[in-house]
C-alpha cells in the first residue's frame, strides 16, 4: 500500500495534460483508498493488487515511468518486482527490502533500486545520535529536519 506516502507526494504533482495523474497507486486495504487522493492533486488511489500488471493498464497506464514496490512482505515484494519487470521491462521499478539478501534478490528479479530498511534504520538512527551528541559540544546546531535528516548550514 503506497496511499500513505503519495498522500505526502501528491501535492507536488500535476495532472498530465492526458488527464491522467502523474501518480496512480494501488492499496488493498479500502480504508486507506477510501481517504486516498483525487486526481485533481495529481494522485489517484485505487483498490486492487498493483503487482498485477493487468490492472494497472486498467487504470489508464500503459507504458508508466517508475514503479515503487512496498509490500511489508519480502516474498511479495520480490515476486511483484518480477512480475512488473516482465511486464513493463523498460520502467524503473524501486522495492522495499527487509536486509541484503533480500535486496540483492530483488535485484536480480528486476528492481533498479532498492531501500534497506535495516539499513535506513541504521542510518537515522545514527543521525538522532550524532545529532544529540553534537548538540552537546555545540549548542547551536540545528535539530533534524522532519525525516530525520541533519540540516547543513550553506553560505
Amino acid at each position: 500500500g503506497l496511499a500513505k506516502a503519495t498522500a505526502e507526494l501528491a501535492p507536488g504533482c500535476a495532472v498530465e495534460e492526458s488527464g491522467l495523474p502523474s501518480i496512480v497507486c494501488f492499496d488493498l486495504n479500502p480504508a486507506r483508498v477510501e481517504a486516498g487522493v483525487s486526481v485533481r492533486d495529481g494522485a489517484l488511489v485505487m483498490y486492487g493488487d498493483g503487482a498485477n500488471a493487468e490492472l494497472i493498464r486498467m487504470s489508464g497506464v500503459s507504458s508508466p515511468r517508475a514503479i515503487i514496490v512496498t509490500y511489508t512482505d519480502s516474498s511479495r515484494c520480490l515476486d511483484a518486482t518480477a512480475r512488473l519487470h516482465a511486464s513493463f521491462p523498460e520502467a524503473p521499478i524501486y522495492s522495499r527490502a527487509q536486509g541484503r539478501s533480500v535486496r540483492e534478490e530483488l535485484q536480480r528479479a528486476g528492481a533498479s533500486g532498492t531501500v534497506d530498511e535495516a539499513s535506513e534504520l541504521a542510518v537515522q538512527l545514527g543521525a538522532y545520535l550524532f545529532d544529540d551528541l553534537l548538540t552537546e559540544v555545540q549548542p547551536d546546531v540545528d535539530p533534524p529536519d522532519a525525516e530525520g535528516r541533519l540540516r547543513r548550514e550553506t553560505g
